[in-house]
């Protein structure tokens, strides 16, 4: 069983011809025209929405921003201490009574 994209009777010599001359010879195809005409003005509350929601986005931006060189520009880097191990303070029992 072959599958077969275009109709075999249509792969003949004179069919072939006809449908290449019908491809090539027809006019380009004209969008139609889509006048959609004015577009309305949005709605007061979708407005407000809309600002709100971009001003939380510039918010988030600068926030960002500020975290970033806050981070590496004005906190102090970590500086090793040093290498000693450190001891631990003296306990009750160590240390003696004042009158004996």
């Amino acid at each position: 069983m072959t599958i077969h994209l275009i109709d075999d009777h249509l792969l003949s010599r004179e069919d072939a011809d006809w449908l290449e001359t019908q491809f090539f010879t027809q006019t380009a195809l004209r969008a139609p025209d889509l006048e959609w005409g004015p577009i309305a003005p949005m709605p007061s509350g979708a407005r407000r929405a809309m600002h709100a929601t971009l001003g939380m986005l510039v918010v988030a931006v600068v926030g960002l921003i500020v975290f970033v060189i806050y981070s590496n520009v004005i906190m102090p880097s970590p500086v090793p201490l040093g290498t000693a191990t450190p001891g631990l303070p003296p306990t009750a029992a160590e240390t003696r009574a004042p009158n004996g």
